[in-house]
C-alpha cells in the first residue's frame, strides 16, 4: 500500500474548507456599520490638547452611547461632556476618557 497516495486525499479538503471558513466569517460578522463614521473635530487652537477626548467620543457615540438623533450629534455630545470634564489643556491617554463615567 502507497502511503503518500493516502496522505495526499487526507489532506485535499483542507483548502475547500479553509475557502468555507473565510466564507463563512466575512458573511456573518454582525458588527455595527456606520457610513459615515463619527468625527468630531477638535478646534486647532494652541494648547487645545484633546485628541485623545475626540477618539473616545467617536468611539463611544458608535458603540451607542450619548444622546443624539444621529451618531454624530452623540460624539459632539460625548466630547462637549469629557472637555467639561477633563478641560482642554491636558493631555491623557483614550482608555482613561472611555473610562470615564458619564
Amino acid at each position: 500500500m502507497n502511503l503518500s497516495i493516502r496522505n495526499n486525499k487526507k489532506r485535499y479538503w483542507f483548502p475547500y474548507g479553509v475557502l468555507a471558513l473565510i466564507g463563512f466569517l466575512t458573511s456573518s460578522c454582525t458588527y455595527m456599520k456606520m457610513n459615515p463614521p463619527p468625527d468630531t473635530d477638535k478646534a486647532f487652537l494652541a494648547g487645545n490638547n484633546t485628541c485623545y477626548l475626540a477618539t473616545a467620543a467617536n468611539m463611544l457615540a458608535g458603540a451607542g452611547y450619548g444622546t443624539g438623533g444621529t451618531v454624530q450629534a452623540r460624539a459632539d455630545n460625548i466630547y462637549a461632556n469629557l472637555t467639561d470634564h477633563f478641560g482642554t489643556a491636558n493631555t491623557g491617554w483614550t482608555d482613561t476618557a472611555l473610562n470615564y463615567p458619564s
